[in-house]
């Protein structure tokens, strides 16, 4: 019987191991997604800016999208961060 449930337990941790190895894994796969993400946001900002200040409601719009995604993006990019330390 104690052998049975020390081979239980061993499984068990192996599991959970193989498990803590794919969280590890898909947490970087979306801190680098993220991360390329970020940089296309900011290059739309950059992009849209000129017209936007300028007063065209159409880049006004789509910039402030751009504000917002990479807002979104920082708090993904965070999460990611804190979960991979």
């Amino acid at each position: 019987m104690n052998q049975d449930h020390i081979a239980k337990t061993r499984a068990q941790l192996g599991e959970l191991g193989a498990m803590s190895d794919q969280t590890q894994r898909a947490e970087r796969q979306i801190l680098e997604r993220a991360e390329v993400l970020l940089s296309e946001a900011e290059r739309r900002i950059e992009a849209l800016r000129p017209k936007a200040v300028a007063g065209d409601a159409e880049a006004s719009r789509d910039y402030q999208e751009a504000i917002e995604e990479r807002g979104r993006l920082n708090i993904v990019i965070a999460q990611a961060q804190k979960n991979l330390s």
